[in-house]
């Protein structure tokens, strides 16, 4: 096997610049230089997830929101869907679902900051875009025309009056102007002009870069990438284009491109803290296209991301809902959009589920913002160096004049690759290090620090990826993530090789004990008031206390399912495939949702389902791994002995809008519904 060279020459530049931003229009205590974001003068990583106020049902807001912060973020970002929010004209609807005020106020009651994407256009995956029926008549959209500005200043106006208490500076720290706009500036301006007659006033105004990729000092930039693009139209795989890839550039050329065509990556942003607001943890399925995210895949572009110098983390969808379910508010051909998209579905195969399922990719993102958190300030600080031998695995060195951390992946989504060794040599102004012969496993992504001090002790290198040191009277307690390479670490010019799960030292006044764990261990791992905490099951903390949510096996006979005749319901239309239809009756026991909830995982066979109450659809899915999943209280009938639903499920066809890509074996005129899994959700409150 060919040893790989990944050399960098470190040359840290200690002095942050002022290039004169203008992103906010609030006295606050934040700031940016044109490395990182600043609070109070010291430097931020802003962790931001998306989460869709109005996708989700209120009453398990709070709930959702907390999780969100046990992953370990500080920041939640959402769409404002005009057409939410106004479905007659200058008739505006904040209640229920749609109470923005509610759902900040939440944010701010659980120590959360908030983005608003305020749109007017969104995007979103949702109808239009988020405008509004009425202006479908109105020329001049997303132009700055006197008659379109008219309608969004009188839709801001009314939604800044819902915000303002929490335009405070403190709370909603940024507001997202437009999306994916590809035309000039001076539309951006405009509609930052109009915002603030609203009323809206926030640390940073935004804009996202592409695809003109044109920047302004009054606009913070923010980027995205996603693991794949199912918006493409046709239906092969993707061949890979370097969506993990470890890079300088900050644009993906494929984001957006159903609507955009074709984008500019040409421009230069180093002049900005590298901001990210799409950073994609998940894709939303069309019906033409149905990837299957896996937690590497979910993981990935981040990491990636962080690797390649990003300050400010955007992660778009982090956590997955559901659209209204009282008029088709999805994005499809019949409304001028390229795709087709669920009517209820907007899962987005994200972190967390629509369901409030915390996955595999949130407990490995969970561990880079716990070392994020505790490593803020220095963090920030790093430059990113980049080896000129580009050739996976990819690689970059994030550090400063006293040291750093060394990025290495060797994963790239649809590309089949090996294990590799590599020889890494870093020149930097104060050190050099060489660490040879270090192997990376197929697929493996970490990160590992270098000239690091743990518990007063200095390493030249940990070949570890760091989560968390925490301090228990005079001792020192330090988590790691072992990889494929093995650890091994070098103090005192001398290189051990670490064979089990621990190693102590003593220190100067107490002990130092690190803690080595497999990825797996690893991602039961929390961290809650300065303590180590491991689980099986999600945690979350409120009011100081820390609550479990339980999952227990149930018998299969909770859920009852038999063919059915044929129903008269309705959207039938938008199972788009003339293939065969399948009834199902679905009968569950509510007496489960006395003291907690049911998570019900139906085994399916076909390209489409559906489920409805009676004539009203609930919940939909479009087969990606077939299994459908859903929790009974968020659909229950509460007030029976149990809840009945009708199934309604298309087959596949072998040519046609029902012929899709899969990355499963859906077979054409096969249809089917099994209960594959029935399981009990209980919460329990934690002793630590």
């Amino acid at each position: 096997m060919t040893k790989i060279l990944k050399e960098v020459r470190a040359s840290y530049t200690a002095k942050d610049a002022d290039a004169g931003f203008a992103f906010s229009n609030i006295d606050s205590g934040y700031g940016a230089t044109n490395r990182y974001i600043t609070l109070n003068g010291k430097p931020l990583i802003v962790i931001s997830g998306e989460m869709h106020f109005s996708r989700y049902d209120r009453k398990y807001w709070e709930t959702e929101i907390l999780k969100m912060k046990a992953g370990g973020l500080n920041c939640i970002a959402t769409y404002v869907f005009w057409n939410h929010h106004e479905r007659k004209c200058g008739v505006f609807d904040f209640e229920g679902n749609n109470d923005v005020a509610a759902f900040v106020g939440l944010c701010k009651k659980c120590g959360m900051k908030v983005i608003l994407r305020i749109g007017p256009w969104c995007h979103g995956e949702v109808k239009r875009g988020g405008f509004p029926d009425y202006l479908a008549f109105v020329a001049g959209k997303r132009r700055s025309t006197p008659l379109y500005i008219y309608f969004v200043k009188r839709f801001w106006r009314a939604l800044a009056q819902q915000v303002k208490e929490f335009c405070d500076g403190e709370t909603v720290i940024g507001i997202q102007l437009e999306n994916e706009y590809g035309g000039r500036i001076n539309h951006i301006l405009k509609l930052r002009e109009a915002a603030e007659e609203a009323g809206f006033k926030t640390p940073f105004f935004t804009m996202t870069a592409w695809p003109t990729n044109t920047h302004d000092v009054r606009f913070l930039p923010t980027f995205g990438g996603y693991p794949e693009a199912p918006w493409t139209q046709n239906k092969k795989p993707l061949a890979p284009c370097g969506r993990f890839a470890i890079t300088e550039g900050r644009s993906e050329v494929a984001i957006g491109e159903d609507l955009l065509g074709e984008i500019n990556t040409g421009a230069d942003f180093s002049a900005f803290p590298y901001a990210l607001c799409e950073t994609g943890t998940g894709n939303q399925v069309t019906q033409h296209r149905r990837p299957v995210i896996s937690e590497n895949d979910g993981y990935g572009v981040a990491f990636a991301k962080l690797a390649s110098g990003a300050v400010w983390l955007g992660y778009y969808m982090y956590h997955g809902g559901r659209n209204p379910q009282d008029r088709p508010m999805q994005e499809s051909r019949r409304t001028f959009y390229p795709n087709d998209y669920p009517i209820v579905d907007y899962d987005f195969q994200a972190p967390i589920s629509k369901d409030g399922e915390v996955r595999g990719h949130a407990d490995r993102l969970r561990l880079i913002h716990i070392f994020l958190s505790q490593n803020e300030e220095s963090f920030a600080r790093t430059q990113t160096f980049f080896s000129k031998d580009r050739q996976m695995p990819y690689f970059s060195f994030r550090g400063d004049e006293k040291g750093g951390y060394v990025f290495l992946s060797n994963y790239e989504r649809g590309l089949k690759v090996k294990e590799e060794t590599v020889d890494i040599a870093i020149e930097a102004q104060s050190y050099s290090l060489n660490i040879p012969s270090l192997k990376v496993d197929a697929e493996d992504m970490f990160f590992f620090p270098v000239m690091q001090e743990y518990g007063g002790i200095k390493f030249d290198y940990i070949t570890a990826q760091p989560i968390v040191v925490l301090k228990d009277g005079k001792d020192t307690h330090a988590y790691f993530v072992e990889y494929g390479c093995g650890v091994r670490l070098k103090k005192d010019g001398a290189e051990e090789t670490v064979d089990s799960d621990k190693k102590v030292y003593k220190t100067a006044d107490g002990t130092l004990t690190m803690h080595f764990l497999s990825l797996e261990e690893a991602k039961k791992l929390y961290v809650f008031s300065g303590k180590a905490v491991f689980s099986e099951f999600p945690l979350y903390e409120k009011e100081g206390k820390i609550y479990c949510e339980k999952k227990t096996q149930l018998p299969f006979s909770t859920v009852r399912i038999n063919v059915s005749e044929r129903k008269n319901l309705p959207y039938s239309s938008y199972m788009f495939s003339s293939g065969k239809r399948g009834y199902y009756s679905i009968a569950a026991d509510n007496k489960e949702l006395e003291d907690g909830d049911i998570e019900i995982t139906l085994a399916m066979k076909g390209l489409n389902l559906q489920l409805f109450k009676e004539k009203r659809i609930v919940d939909d899915y479009f087969n990606t791994d077939g299994n459908f999943v859903f929790r009974l209280a968020r659909v229950a009938d509460k007030d029976k002995k149990e809840s009945n639903f009708i199934a309604r499920i298309c087959a596949a066809t072998g040519h046609g809008s029902g012929k899709v890509y899969n990355e499963i074996n859906i077979q054409p005129d096969e249809i089917g519904l099994s209960v594959g899994s029935v399981k009990k959700i209980t919460t329990e409150e934690v002793k630590l």
